[in-house]
C-alpha cells in the first residue's frame, strides 16, 4: 500500500515553499534594487557554500529589525513583513503538529 501525506503534512510543506521562495525574492529584490543595503549585509547565498555564516545578518535584519541600513519603503517592507509572517506560520504549524501529533512518527 503507498503512503500518502495527510493534508497537514502538505499544507506545511507548501507553507516552507512559500517561505523560501519569499526570502529568496526579498534577497533578489535586495541585490537589484538596493545594492549598498546588499552590501552591507554581506551578500548572503541561497546555498549552503561558502557556510551558513552569511545568513545571520541577513536573519539578524529580517527578525530583528537591526539596522544595517536596510531600506525603508513600501516595497521592502512588505517583502520583509511577507517572510516574517510565513515564518511565523511555519513554526506554528510545526508546534502544533508535534503537539497534536499530526505530523506521523518515525
Amino acid at each position: 500500500m503507498t503512503y500518502v501525506a495527510p493534508p497537514y503534512v502538505w499544507g506545511l510543506f507548501v507553507a516552507t515553499l512559500l517561505y523560501l521562495f519569499s526570502v529568496a525574492h526579498l534577497m533578489e529584490h535586495l541585490m537589484r534594487k538596493h545594492p549598498t543595503s546588499w552590501a552591507a549585509i554581506g551578500s548572503p547565498l541561497m546555498r549552503f557554500y561558502p557556510g551558513l555564516g552569511n545568513w545571520f545578518p541577513l536573519m539578524g535584519a529580517i527578525f530583528l529589525g537591526l539596522q544595517i541600513g536596510l531600506p525603508t519603503d513600501a516595497a521592502t517592507q512588505q517583502r520583509l513583513w511577507l517572510v516574517r509572517a510565513l515564518a511565523l506560520l511555519c513554526l506554528g504549524l510545526m508546534v502544533v503538529g508535534h503537539s497534536a501529533g499530526l505530523i506521523p512518527r518515525r
